[in-house]
């Protein structure tokens, strides 16, 4: 089990578990979680194949991973956790969410596999994640392919990139480009998270970024149309990275968002 990165907070205190996404790691949520109140307990997991803890599992399906998270909130003594997932994080939130039903919130951030895919977008999924390929590029090249999907330049993006690259280059770099090729296999054969939340009964939010070019706000809309108590964030100026891009104003969604179903 990998260890956790949590904020140490008393056992009473609400948890939240945060899940990053595909090739990113438990820093990418650093920032925000800064500006977030003290009140909250914070774990935020390297999932395995990150880029900060490469890991193994024994198949890369969203199950696996959601089963992963499960044992995870379990040795952490958590009970009911609100869980925040972003892109594959996000898709491993909504599993868990269906196959164990025992959360509070679920806060789904440009979650990958919302609905089905089509056949143009399996391919140009498995071209931007095959091993071959991603070992074969130039520095240049794959640094441009991890800036794709930021809005603005900064802090945030300059890190996601540089721990991305030092995974996909350095002595782990096999293992990790492998378990990406592997994870978007597993989502794109997985049933679209319109069915594994349809008539879910945790408390939704889903965050939709209007220039985000891997998870379109047209696919997160479709959640919205099986789940109509849904609470949705449309962010018109933000990517695929809202909480790299704007942590403060990422972490204050997370607080309305709690606050609606806390009450």
């Amino acid at each position: 089990m990998t260890a956790t990165r949590a904020r140490a907070r008393s056992a009473a205190s609400p948890s939240l578990v945060f899940l990053h996404g595909l090739g990113g790691s438990s820093a990418d949520w650093s920032a925000a979680i800064s500006f977030l109140p003290s009140r909250f307990r914070v774990v935020a997991p390297d999932l395995p194949g990150s880029s900060l803890a490469a890991g193994s599992l024994r198949t890369w399906t969203p199950a696996a991973f959601a089963a992963w998270v499960g044992d995870l909130i379990r040795k952490e003594g958590l009970e009911s956790p609100h869980l925040v997932g972003h892109s594959l994080g996000g898709r491993v939130a909504g599993e868990l969410a269906a196959a164990n039903g025992f959360l509070s919130s679920l806060l789904l951030v440009a979650p990958l596999g919302a609905a089905g895919y089509s056949l143009t977008d399996r391919l140009k999924w498995k071209a931007m994640s095959r091993t071959a390929i991603l070992r074969s590029v130039s520095e240049a090249q794959m640094r441009r392919a991890l800036s794709y999907g930021f809005v603005s330049e900064g802090p945030g993006k300059q890190g996601f990139v540089e721990r991305a690259l030092a995974a996909r280059t350095g002595p782990g770099a096999a293992a990790a480009t492998e378990a990406i090729e592997r994870s978007v296999d597993g989502i794109l054969e997985a049933p679209p998270l319109t069915d594994r939340l349809r008539g879910g009964k945790a408390p939704l939010g889903l965050v939709a970024g209007g220039e985000d070019p891997l998870v379109a706000p047209e696919e997160v809309q479709k959640l919205v149309r099986v789940r109509t108590d849904a609470r949705l964030f449309s962010l018109h100026r933000q990517g695929h990275y809202p909480m790299l891009d704007d942590p403060r104003g990422f972490a204050e969604i997370v607080e309305r968002f709690l606050e609606g179903v806390e009450g």
